[in-house]
């Protein structure tokens, strides 16, 4: 209802009208139709790289993407309509265009303050989907730290521009690969561990962790891919990396291990780590001596050490060895003295032990004979294991 009222004749209003051109708000309340030569048009493309899901490392882990285009109304409150691009029902040639009635700034009531009749206020989102857990894929590392990216304000952002872009990338994006190590790895004794620890913090203010990547003789030739989707827009791909190289060892032998400053990097795209040395510069090396193997003692007996003798002869204090005792001439005739033998103990068996013989009886064998033989057989089988445990085929068989 207007407040001013007029004859249904309309008598006199043409000329009052012609009087005070503002007197027509009075009387009348402007409809708008629609006219096509007098609409706000705008066009929005989706800009993303949908994920492939036979290659993990391909694509971008998108759910959908929204868009919402508003235009102030007769009040000067803004009429929004939304729109939603999803992978199933997008293409290259996908995009929505929205249309508003062009409006004079004295047709709305309230208008915001920096709005132009050709101003629309535009609202993008990405909508992230939950990211593969970090043990999925030894290859690939993806984080989402925020699943809904606001790329604009919550009252949208003033445009004049027809054609718009929502882009996925644009969510603070960090994107490093294809990720190669410098080295060849020889063996599968031979592991090479990458830690990564992204810049800064998530928007919430918490530590980002450390992720790591490992080279093993299997997968060397295979890279590495390593994303963030942190939801800050004015995020720096700033990072830092360390290299730790691990040598295993045996049962019977321990391993090594080595580990490099941290290095830093900066963007997106490939990188090539470099694997220090152990004697490089700022590299932490642990050592570890071979582990000492008993071969020469039988299993849960210690091995003892051989000892050379320092004994000496009665009535001699100076030591040494015993040289043999001859008789004068003439002098009955006596048995020389050996020479004492040093003992060298080996399986803990006496190696120098003299064989025991005893002279031939006159009636076949006698005691000592067979004390003999037994000795020989014994010796014989001494001298066997102590080549099975040495390996070693020049001991004497006596």
């Amino acid at each position: 209802m207007q407040p001013t009222t007029i004859s249904s004749s309309f008598e006199g209003i043409y000329n009052e009208l012609k009087r005070d051109p503002d007197a027509e708000k009075k009387y009348f309340v402007r409809l708008i139709m629609g006219d096509l030569s007098r609409k706000v048009t705008r066009i929005v493309k989706p800009i993303v790289n949908w994920p492939d899901p036979s290659k993990s490392w391909v694509g971008e882990p998108v759910a959908f993407l929204s868009a919402e285009i508003g235009y102030p109304g007769p009040t000067g409150s803004k009429q929004w309509m939304a729109h939603v691009f999803q992978s199933t029902d997008t293409t290259d040639q996908t995009n929505w265009s929205p249309a508003f009635a062009l409006r004079q700034k004295d047709e709305v009531s309230n208008p915001p303050d920096d709005w132009e009749p050709d101003v629309t206020y535009v609202r993008r989102r990405v909508h992230l989907t939950e990211p593969m857990g970090i043990t999925d894929n030894p290859l690939v590392k993806v984080d989402v730290e925020k699943n809904v990216v606001d790329l604009d304000p919550e009252g949208g952002t003033p445009t004049t521009d027809n054609v718009l872009e929502v882009r996925a990338d644009s969510a603070g994006k960090l994107e490093v690969g294809p990720i190669d190590i410098d080295v060849v790895l020889q063996d599968n004794t031979q592991v090479v561990t990458v830690e990564f620890k992204a810049s800064g913090h998530k928007h919430d203010g918490s530590e980002r962790p450390v992720v790591r990547f490992q080279w093993k003789f299997d997968d060397q030739s295979s890279p590495r891919y390593w994303e963030i989707f942190t939801g800050q827009t004015d995020y720096a791909p700033i990072y830092d990396y360390r290299v730790t190289v691990d040598v295993k060892g045996t049962l019977f032998s321990r391993g090594m291990a080595w580990t490099g400053p941290w290095t830093s990097g900066l963007g997106n795209g490939p990188l090539m780590v470099h694997v220090p040395s152990p004697d490089e510069a700022g590299v932490n090396t642990r050592r570890m001596e071979p582990r000492q193997v008993a071969v020469e003692s039988p299993v849960g007996q210690p091995v003892e050490e051989s000892k050379p003798s320092t004994s000496a002869p009665p009535g001699d204090e100076s030591g040494g060895t015993t040289s043999p005792i001859t008789a004068p001439p003439g002098s009955p005739r006596t048995e020389s003295v050996p020479e004492k033998k040093e003992e060298h103990i080996v399986a803990g068996y006496n190696v120098n032990q003299p064989r025991v013989e005893a002279p031939p009886g006159e009636f076949g064998e006698t005691k000592t004979t067979k004390k003999t033989a037994r000795t020989k057989k014994t010796v014989a089988e001494k001298t066997e294991k102590l080549e099975e445990l040495t390996g070693d085929k020049s001991w004497v068989k006596l």
